[in-house]
């Protein structure tokens, strides 16, 4: 009796965290736990027919253990990636709470301004005292988006008592004004007070990337995360210029080790997705992508690289509907409208793929790749008479560097032209309606690779 009681009791708590995974979006929770409640039907149903046997018994613990340690690993990553309360109290300690687009950093806490200034025995008290209503006012008119007057009072703060705070927040207003070689003068002025104020190297790298000088600007973001090598915007600020520069395997290390210490950055798992992309490690991107749904699921260009990805893994169905998401978000992207033709020309519903190209070219006119796809599916279903005026449209916008495909056009043309006596037409507009005619397109040298070929990587 205890142990069937013992069972329903596990099979009660794996079914709890598959309602977890599915209420959170925590897909990877999923099957895992399906296992486990499976093993657990599995183990009452041997014991109902008296067939457990010590041997069964000890497989079945196994996998259970193995399911249990797989739970506490998902768990650990996904309560890893939630910010931690002393995250939270050291964002308070800058002037922009949060995560701000910039990166760069301005300090409004005034327990630091206020032992900075105390510190310095130089200046006379009512000069200290001074500075750092000073320093408090512009930190008030910077919140309230008042850049030129923050900027005049932690100037007038500086002049009477300079601190590496000052001199930090002045080159966070000019960053924010696009001042950005004065940005970074007064970085570096900070840090001349203050040698290992990591702020102000983040600043100074930020002001060099702003001016195109890519790896100075490296160099001052690795400067500062070996000054705090526990924080996260500095690796990602690094992983970002490593990605500007192509370096994408280094990009992908530093992303790894921003979202190892703050996982909720939708952009560091998206364009770690993309740098992983490019290095053709589809399998690991698509689970980048995955993380970054979970953080921002109003993405259409997001959805859009999912779906490539799915369609050259041949999910098509989810392809499909990552394509359908990306639509439904963005409804005038020319190429989210043919890829999603491209996908379904491939799992045969070659009228669907037409309407798709047709919404492509609809969206633009001159999209080279949605007038050839949509040639290539009207020869495919037998009607080669209206597959002609879309390959003569193909020709007249396709670019010149795409000679071979150009010669197969023309080739093409001239087998319709001369089996039809097809006088010389003007090109087609976009058409309104599928076509209901089946049959197979004869040109087998302009094949569907030309269709996929805008499934980009």
């Amino acid at each position: 009796m205890y142990f069937i009681i013992l069972n329903l009791l596990l099979g009660l708590f794996f079914l709890f965290l598959i309602a977890i995974g599915i209420i959170l979006q925590y897909r990877s929770y999923i099957p895992i736990n399906v296992i486990g409640a499976l093993i657990v039907l599995g183990t009452l149903y041997l014991d109902r027919n008296q067939n457990l046997s010590p041997g069964n018994i000890l497989l079945l613990l196994l996998a259970l253990v193995i399911v249990f340690i797989t739970d506490i690993i998902f768990v650990y990553r996904d309560f890893r990636e939630e910010i931690t309360e002393v995250e939270a109290r050291k964002r308070k300690k800058y002037l922009v709470e949060g995560i701000a687009p910039e990166h760069f950093k301005l300090i409004k806490d005034t327990t630091l301004i206020k032992n900075e200034i105390t510190r310095n025995k130089k200046a006379t008290l009512p000069d200290r005292v001074q500075a750092f209503e000073l320093l408090k006012l512009g930190n008030e008119e910077f919140s309230k988006k008042k850049y030129r007057e923050a900027l005049e009072k932690y100037d007038l703060s500086t002049d009477l008592v300079q601190t590496a705070i000052g001199y930090l927040n002045q080159s966070g207003v000019l960053l924010k004004l696009g001042q950005f070689e004065d940005a970074l003068v007064l970085a570096q002025r900070a840090q001349e007070i203050q040698s290992t104020f990591y702020e102000a190297i983040l600043n100074q790298g930020i002001a060099l990337e702003k001016q195109k000088q890519l790896e100075a600007a490296l160099e001052k973001y690795r400067s500062a995360a070996n000054i705090n090598p526990d924080e996260f915007e500095i690796w990602f600020c690094a992983a970002q210029l490593l990605f500007k520069l192509e370096r994408y395997k280094e990009a992908i290390e530093y992303y790894d080790k921003s979202l190892g210490l703050y996982g909720q950055q939708f952009e560091a798992w998206y364009y770690r997705g993309i740098a992983l992309q490019k290095l053709d490690r589809e399998v690991e991107a698509l689970r980048s992508f995955e993380q970054a749904i979970k953080l921002n699921s109003y993405h259409a260009k997001l959805f859009f690289r999912v779906a490539n990805i799915l369609c050259r893994l041949n999910r098509d169905d989810e392809a499909i509907q990552a394509y359908q998401k990306s639509i439904k978000i963005n409804a005038d992207s020319a190429e989210t409208w043919n890829n999603l033709g491209v996908t379904l020309n491939k799992i045969g519903r070659i009228k669907d793929a037409i309407k798709c190209y047709e919404r492509a070219i609809k969206i633009n006119e001159r999209y080279f790749e949605a007038w050839l796809n949509k040639a290539l599916a009207l020869d495919t279903l037998g009607q080669p008479k209206k597959a002609y005026l879309s390959y003569q449209k193909f020709l007249d916008v396709a670019p010149k560097r795409l000679e071979k495909r150009i010669e197969l056009t023309r080739k093409r043309l001239h087998e319709i032209k001369s089996k039809y006596k097809i006088k010389n037409q003007k090109s087609e507009k976009p058409a309104k309606k599928a076509t209901k005619s089946t049959g197979e397109s004869s040109n087998k040298n302009v094949d569907q690779q030309t269709a996929n070929k805008n499934i980009d990587k």
